[in-house]
Parts: C-alpha cells; structure tokens; sequence
C-alpha cells in the first residue's frame, strides 16, 4: 500500500491584516483630551470676568482732580459705545454725563474760551444726569445756570439761582452776581429782572458791606442807563452813610457812581468833588479809577483848565491802555492839545484813536 501524502495544517485563514488595539486605544484617547482641552478654553473664555464698562470714570475723576480736562473729555468719548449700547448703570450713567458736564465747563473755563457749542454740551449733559438720578448737586447748578446764562436764557438761571436752599446762601449769592453783571453787559438789558434780582440780595440777612456797596452800584448803573439821574443821587445819599466796614475799592466806586448821577444831571461842580474823592480811594490800576480820571478831565476841559485837563488824560493814555475810558480820554487829549497850540501832538493823538 503506498504510503499517502501527510496533510499538514496550514495558517489560520484571516478577514484582513491583524490589529494591535494596544497601539490604537493611545489615539482617541488623544482626540478626547484635546476635546476636553478645548472645552475648558471656551468656558474659561465665557467664564472670564468681562471688562468693567464704568472702569473709565475712576480715570476721569483722577484727570479732573489734576486739572486734565481735555484728557478727561477724551476718556469719557471713550466710553460712548458703553454709554450707547445700555452698559451702564443708571448711577453709572448719572456719574458719566456730570463728569462730562463739568469736563467740558471747566475745560474751556481753563482755555479761557466761551463757545456756544461748549455751553450747550454742559446744559445736555446735566440734563442726562438728571435723567439718570435726580436732583443736580449744589455745585453742578451753578455750573448749569452759568451755562444758560451765557446761552442767553437769564430767566431759567435766575429760576436755578432762587432754587438753591438757605444752606447754599453763598452759591446763590455768587449766582445772583453773576446774572446781574451778564444782564448790564448786554445790549438789552432787562433792568426789572435785574433791579428786583439785587432787591432780594440786598435783603440778605448778615450781607456784608462791600457786597451792599456792590448791589448798591449796579443799582445806580441801572439808574443811570434809564434816565432816573435824580433817584440815583438821592439813593446814594441816603444809602451810603449806613454802609460800614466798607474797603476803600468799594466806597470809591460808589463815589464815582455819585459823580456820574450828578455829571448826568448837569451838575458839574458836585460831579468834579465826587470824582477827585473817588480817585484819592481807587487802587493805581483799577479801570474805575481810570474813568473818574477821564471824567474828572472833562470837566476841567469844559471850565478852561486845559493844562490840567491835559495832564488827567494823558495820565489815563499812559496807565490805562486797555480800559473802556482810554478812547475818550485819547479824544479828549487831541482836543486840548489842539486848544493849547500843539498842533502836532494833537495830530499824533487823533491818530492813537483812529488806530484804536
């Protein structure tokens, strides 16, 4: 019997090549990892406190302490996207539009400008504020009622002014003075407002003697710009004897207004003692002194006395360059040269006022 061929067995039969799962596993634990990495970064993205929208006005308030006021405005523009988009709270916002309020007030104050756009920035403002939180703070009303006031409304400051309570007497005080003044520079004065206006201040109770002197004078300006030439003397020489404690700047004035009432009503010879007794009172470079000085000159013109005349007015030309009372007191220089025969230094004076 032949021997058969033996049938060994061969290799397993397999469905593919062999995987080692030990090299595998490593790998998605990987992809995992790196998964649970990323997830961590986006929370802890989320989850970062985000900036303080307010963190600004802490800025603001260290450069408005140090005087920095456009460096203040431009930090407060930096916080309009927060302001626009609701960011902030309402005492967030309150603290924001005051700061800018008094950014821009006294920012311009410090330039020494007084722009229209600026005071309508600063009224704005404050009306956010108040918006935002309430009644304005003492302080800020004033800084509004000025505001108004250079923007021609002397009827809303003199309602801010008379809103300040008995505990703010000085702010309202300094207010009122402030309106008054504003009031007699103007073209249209309105001298009711005005005249009842420093009625009331002269009713305040301990008013010292120079602020009496002060109403007293801006009294008799309004007085005078009226026509009322008489009631402005006999004011004055009722009032001014009750007045103590007064600084010699306040009775000189007061003296040169009494010299003005009686020049006005023709009576040149009162005029000229009232006008030599303020100029014995007023301080070298006071402006007042300057037109007692020039009114004081006129009259000697008008009595003859040229010398004399000359010398007041060219003692005005010389120490008072930049005052009101230098144009007149240049013409009537010129005038009295001329008189005198001194042809060419009234040709040198006339032209001093052209050029003026």
């Amino acid at each position: 019997m032949s021997q058969g061929t033996q049938n060994k067995p061969g290799p397993a039969a397999t469905s593919g090549p062999g995987i080692d799962w030990r090299t595998v596993w490593p790998v998605p634990a990987l992809v995992l990892a790196a998964a649970v990495l990323l997830v961590g970064v986006v929370l802890g993205v989320l989850r970062a406190p985000k900036a303080d929208p307010a963190a600004p006005l802490a800025v603001v308030a260290a450069q408005m302490e140090e005087g920095k006021f456009p460096e203040a405005i431009d930090t407060l523009n930096s916080m309009v996207p927060a302001v626009n988009q609701g960011r902030l709270s309402q005492e967030q916002r309150r603290a924001y539009f005051t700061q800018r309020a008094r950014a821009f007030f006294y920012g311009q104050r410090a330039l020494g400008v007084e722009r229209p756009e600026n005071f309508k920035e600063v009224v704005t403002s404050f009306a956010a504020a108040e918006k935002a939180g309430g009644p304005l703070e003492a302080g800020d009303v004033v800084l509004l009622a000025e505001s108004v006031l250079a923007l021609g409304d002397a009827a809303r400051a003199v309602d801010l002014a008379k809103g300040l309570g008995e505990k703010e007497a000085g702010r309202r005080a300094a207010l009122v003075r402030s309106i008054v003044e504003h009031n007699l520079r103007q073209r249209d004065v309105q001298f009711d407002l005005s005249l009842e206006l420093l009625s009331d201040y002269m009713q305040t109770p301990g008013l010292p003697g120079d602020e009496r002197a002060w109403a007293l004078a801006r009294q008799t300006d309004l007085r005078l710009a009226m026509g009322y030439h008489e009631e402005a003397i006999n004011t004055l020489l009722r009032a001014m004897p009750k007045l103590e404690g007064l600084s010699d700047g306040r009775r000189g004035e007061l003296l040169l207004k009494l010299g003005k009432a009686y020049f006005n009503a023709g009576q040149l010879a009162p005029a000229s003692r009232q006008f030599d007794a303020a100029i014995g009172l007023l301080s070298a470079g006071d402006p007042a002194r300057g037109e007692a000085l020039t009114l004081s000159a006129g009259i000697l013109q008008a009595n003859g006395k040229l010398d004399e005349a000359r010398e007041r007015f060219a003692q005005v030309r010389q120490d008072f360059k930049e005052a009101p009372c230098l144009a007149p007191a240049l013409q009537g220089l010129a005038e009295c040269q001329a008189a005198l025969g001194e042809d060419e230094e009234s040709i040198s004076t006339y032209g001093e006022l052209i050029a003026l």
